[in-house]
């Protein structure tokens, strides 16, 4: 597992931030465009997790996720809209459209 964390597979880097979460392998693997952690780190910055909360990067996290069909994200993102102001909302919606761009830009290169 860490030999596969090592060459920068997402889903062992995910599966390692679930054993423990040390401020960085769950963002390493959304970061790399992993649906179930996008999905984990929008929750993260929902609840304040370990992390001060904050509404637009969950909205960007979740929103990645759901892009690519997650269901839970779908459902998060329908929550957290209820909640967030539209300054927040707006916030996320750009963070998104600028995370989307830098993901696309590092798998590309690999």
């Amino acid at each position: 597992m860490v030999e596969r964390a090592g060459k920068g597979h997402a889903d062992t880097l995910f599966r390692m931030g679930l054993i423990y979460f040390e401020g960085g392998i769950v963002s390493k693997a959304a970061e790399q465009g992993d649906a179930l952690a996008q999905t984990n780190l929008g929750a993260i910055y929902a609840n304040g997790d370990g992390v001060e909360r904050d509404d637009a990067r969950a909205y960007a996290w979740t929103s990645l996720a759901a892009g690519q069909g997650n269901e839970t994200a779908k459902r998060n993102r329908t929550m957290l809209r209820q909640t967030m102001t539209t300054g927040d909302l707006l916030g996320g919606w750009a963070l998104t459209v600028r995370l989307r761009g830098q993901i696309r830009e590092r798998t590309a290169a690999r």
